[in-house]
């Protein structure tokens, strides 16, 4: 997605939906030829989980919750 005007355009936030979107696909170690961290994956990971509960019509988790 190099030189894609959406990838160019999200910048960090791209990569965020990349690995929402696949996120069983476990064999991705670059996004876009840069790197992604446990920590990438899992926030990105948190972000899906808001965006269900929020189209389940859910309160966001409080972060006591967990």
């Amino acid at each position: 997605m190099v030189g894609c005007p959406v990838a160019d355009e999200k910048g960090d936030e791209f990569k965020k939906e990349v690995l929402i979107a696949f996120e069983d696909l476990l064999y991705f170690k670059k996004i876009n030829g840069e790197p992604f961290s446990p920590e990438d994956r899992s926030e990105a990971l948190a972000l899906k989980e808001e965006r269900i509960r929020e189209a389940m019509g859910k309160p966001p988790v409080e972060e006591n919750e967990g």
